[in-house]
């Protein structure tokens, strides 16, 4: 570690310099913290053929990870991308869902002769 008044080199855990005794601080680099996924191919792919309305809520969601990453809110981006996971399994649980209504209407349809 070197003091920013003397340039003097000091050991790691020295707390003052050795050469001048001035205080040696730390500075402590912040984390970088890896933003959330967006599940924006998921969100695409889920109102392209699972449902559509909430596939949609999941897409606006995928796109508000971004958008608060970028402004700086790291919590409202983690909460969009959890919100866009639920979305997603909301939306293939719907497209099942349907999928499963039509092939028992189509089954009823073939059993009344129509």
């Amino acid at each position: 570690m070197y003091c920013e008044k003397c340039n003097a080199e000091n050991p790691e855990d020295a707390v003052t310099c050795q050469s001048c005794g001035e205080p040696l601080v730390k500075i402590e680099q912040p984390q970088a913290e890896l933003k959330p996924n967006n599940y924006l191919v998921w969100s695409v792919l889920v109102t392209m053929f699972c449902c559509i309305f909430t596939g949609a809520v999941a897409l606006i969601y995928a796109i508000l990870v971004d958008v608060r990453w970028a402004i700086g809110d790291y919590a409202g981006a983690r909460a969009a991308s959890r919100n866009a996971r639920t979305w997603i399994w909301i939306s293939i649980v719907a497209g099942l869902l349907i999928a499963i209504c039509f092939v028992l209407m189509a089954v009823l349809n073939s059993f009344s002769g129509g």
